[in-house]
C-alpha cells in the first residue's frame, strides 16, 4: 500500500478515534464538544528511518520549479507558507477528517517558526492548533477534543515510525 499526502486518516488509531468520536456525538454521553486543541512540535518525524534505510539517489539535477503561491500572499511569507503547506497540512487534514468541511479560518499567525491557527466548525466549535518547528530531537503531536464532561485525546506517532499507530485516550470527568 502506498499512501501519499494525508497518512493520518489511514492510521488505525485515528480511524478508531473517529469511530469513538462519532459514537460520543451520537450518544451525547459526554455532552457537547466545547473546544479542540491541537499540538505538533518537534523535528523527528522520520523516527530514524533514514539512518536505517538507504535512500535512492541520482546525480540528475531536479527540474527548476517555481512555487505556486496564492495571489494574496506577500512574497516575504513565501517560505513560511510553503513550510506550513508541506508540513502542517497533515494536522489541518486530520481535523477535516474528524469534523468534515467546511472549516472557517478565524485566526492565523506565524511567529519565529510557530504557527497558530484557529478554525471554527460549521457548529461554531473552536479549534486551536499550535504548530511549531524548533528542531528538537523528539516528536510531540496530539489532538484533544474537549467535551462538557470529558475529552478524547489522539496522540499520533512520527510519520515514518514503523508499526506504530495513534494512541487514543478517553477521559470521563463525570465519574
Amino acid at each position: 500500500i502506498l499512501m501519499v499526502a494525508y497518512p493520518l486518516r489511514y492510521d488505525p488509531g485515528v480511524r478508531k478515534a473517529k469511530e469513538v468520536l462519532e459514537g460520543l456525538k451520537r450518544s451525547g454521553e459526554l455532552g457537547r464538544i466545547i473546544s479542540v486543541r491541537g499540538l505538533c512540535v518537534g523535528d523527528d518525524w522520520r523516527a530514524g528511518f533514514f539512518e536505517t534505510e538507504p535512500l535512492i539517489t541520482t546525480d540528475e539535477a531536479p527540474p527548476p520549479i517555481e512555487p505556486k503561491l496564492p495571489d494574496f500572499l506577500p512574497r516575504d511569507l513565501m517560505w513560511p507558507y510553503l513550510f506550513f503547506n508541506n508540513c502542517y497540512c497533515h494536522n489541518v487534514n486530520l481535523v477535516r477528517y474528524l469534523f468534515g468541511d467546511p472549516l472557517e479560518v478565524a485566526y492565523f499567525e506565524v511567529t519565529e517558526g510557530v504557527y497558530r491557527l484557529i478554525l471554527h466548525t460549521k457548529d461554531k466549535v473552536s479549534m486551536d492548533l499550535e504548530l511549531g518547528h524548533k528542531r528538537p530531537d523528539w516528536w510531540d503531536e496530539s489532538l484533544t477534543i474537549v467535551f462538557e464532561k470529558g475529552w478524547l485525546e489522539i496522540r499520533t506517532p512520527p510519520r515514518l515510525l514503523r508499526n506504530a499507530s495513534a494512541v487514543i485516550r478517553l477521559y470521563r470527568a463525570d465519574r
